[in-house]
């Protein structure tokens, strides 16, 4: 059994911050599962790159020289990881460094080629974890550097959590220090489910034809006795007093969601505790009116909708419906269910995906035009939060852009690429329009022939153009368009 475990959090340039709440479910699953193991959790995620070697030896000045150290990283944050791999190599050569996180999704070989990371886990990473601190390197979820050029599959993810075994992973137990820092717009996170059963082509968290696929979520009981313990938490901080509940896909279960939004609801009623939280779901639960309202009734402020564009041409290319049509109309009327309700509908949009025009542009002014005079009736006002639309490692995006001739290590090198001083202009072009600073592959902006021979050529224009396509977002009246130079949702 090894005999230290740090987890760290990289620095992280990019404009949403937050710590990582995967982190402090690894450090309790390992404390409950390999309790002889000390866990330290390092959070290094606004620290500059030139301080991190120095930072980090005085977070290790009392580690042994062969501890175990766990890194997670997105896409955006994968530079960063790998500099604070080679940080901790550089202060204790005999470190055993672990990548996880979203971006090691279909890139395990790439990321074992760098000499700093000696193994990777993909998918879930609890048991694969405690795996590799028992001494089993063959577990599912695990690569390492042995592997490295067995690339005739994917490596098998993680196996996922149960829902009893979710149910152990009560925020309650969560290292305090770091848990009331994991936050999105300033906001307490609170995850109470995993998993998707959907295959939108642009996510890395998609279920991939899996019909065996079954969710993972807490008992309501449970995540009541969440949002006491973070209400309570939060006012004993000074915190602002709001729940960002993270699940992928929050009303999956429609009957659950019920449930413990009529828990809440008494929640409320019995301590006299008004409640403020919101959710990431699919608009077709929210067609929903008795979910709707009764969620209102029980605190629920904001719902984010992954709609993702109004055009059905773009949604096929997304893979975000099986009927474009009657997608865009349950998208509509669920909006407006949270309008009556009093619930604020936050609207996540793409753009510069590849094949947009003219007309889909149109197409999405229009929707969001017609959303707008309908929320004027109700005295709110929806939020759209514009994402660009890029290509990240172990989705169907990936796969397509592989099988057109892209290399396998175009993500490797675009990374690379973004974090340069070469691509400031392209960093200072997004800043402020789109939720990454950095990370993943534009396709409509780069020139795909180019990067064939690994040649990063972005075409400029065109972004200013789908920016200018944002600023004509801004003002359509009804409706707001976030700037994510905010450290908050409003």
């Amino acid at each position: 059994m090894a005999r230290e475990l740090y987890l760290v959090n990289p620095p992280n340039p990019c404009d949403m911050k937050g710590f990582s709440g995967a982190l402090l479910s690894l450090d309790l699953w390992t404390r409950k599962h390999a309790p002889s193991v000390r866990t330290r959790i390092v959070d290094e995620e606004e620290t500059s790159i030139l301080n991190l070697e120095n930072s980090l030896e005085q977070k290790l000045s009392d580690a042994s020289e062969t501890p175990f150290v766990g890194i997670t990283a997105t896409t955006a944050s994968y530079q960063g990881a790998l500099a604070t791999a080679r940080a901790i190599k550089k202060i204790r050569p005999g470190a055993k460094v672990i990548l996880g996180g979203h971006h090691v999704n279909g890139q395990e070989y790439q990321i074992l080629r760098h000499p700093e990371i000696d193994i990777t886990v993909t998918g879930e990473g609890e048991k694969a974890l405690e795996s590799i601190l028992r001494g089993d390197l063959n577990a599912p979820g695990i690569t390492t550097r042995g592997e490295l050029y067995i690339v005739s599959q994917r490596p098998q993810k993680g196996i996922p959590l149960t829902s009893q075994e979710l149910n152990s992973l009560n925020c309650a137990e969560f290292n305090p220090e770091y848990h009331f820092r994991a936050t999105q717009f300033k906001e307490a996170s609170l995850v109470t489910a995993r998993g998707c059963p959907l295959n939108c082509s642009f996510c890395a968290v998609r279920n991939p034809g899996d019909k065996s696929y079954r969710a993972s979520s807490q008992d309501p009981e449970i995540v009541v006795n969440q949002f006491d313990y973070l209400m309570r938490g939060l006012k004993q901080r000074g915190l602002s007093q709001i729940i960002a509940v993270q699940d992928n896909f929050f009303a999956q279960n429609p009957t659950r969601a019920k449930d413990i939004a009529s828990r809440l609801k008494e929640y409320q009623a019995r301590t006299g505790q008004k409640l403020n939280w919101n959710v990431q779901t699919r608009v077709e639960q929210f067609e929903d009116s008795d979910l709707v309202r009764l969620m209102a009734e029980a605190g629920c402020t904001s719902a984010y909708f992954g709609i993702e564009n109004f055009d059905e041409r773009m949604l096929k290319t997304l893979g975000k419906a099986h009927n474009s049509s009657n997608y865009i109309r349950t998208s509509q009327k669920a909006i407006e269910n949270c309008l009556r309700y009093g619930i604020e509908p936050s609207i996540l949009l793409q753009a510069g995906i590849e094949g947009e025009d003219a007309e889909s542009e149109k197409i999405n002014c229009s929707a969001l035009d017609k959303i707008g005079r309908i929320a004027r009736r109700y005295s709110i006002v929806p939020t759209v939060y514009p994402s660009l639309s890029v290509v990240y490692p172990g989705t169907e995006f990936w796969d397509r852009m592989v099988k057109n001739g892209a290399p396998y290590d175009s993500i490797e090198e675009f990374c690379k690429w973004e974090n340069s001083q070469e691509a400031k202009n392209y960093r200072e072009a997004i800043h402020g329009y789109f939720a990454h600073g950095t990370g993943g592959i534009p396709p409509a902006l780069i020139d795909i022939g180019k990067l064939r021979s690994r040649e990063i050529s972005l075409d400029m224009g065109r972004l200013e153009h789908v920016k200018g396509y944002i600023d004509r977002l801004k003002i359509i009246d009804g409706v707001r368009v976030y700037d994510y130079r905010n450290q908050t949702r409003k």
